[in-house]
């Protein structure tokens, strides 16, 4: 499994685990 800084730009990723709290995990998940 690959973190987000592993993968290349414009690839395309399925998150599996989201981790951190209040505004930065809010934002991932608002991206969709």
């Amino acid at each position: 499994m690959k973190t987000l800084k592993e993968t290349k730009c414009g690839e395309t990723v399925t998150v599996v685990r989201l981790a951190g709290e209040g505004a930065l995990k809010r934002r991932i998940m608002d991206m969709g």
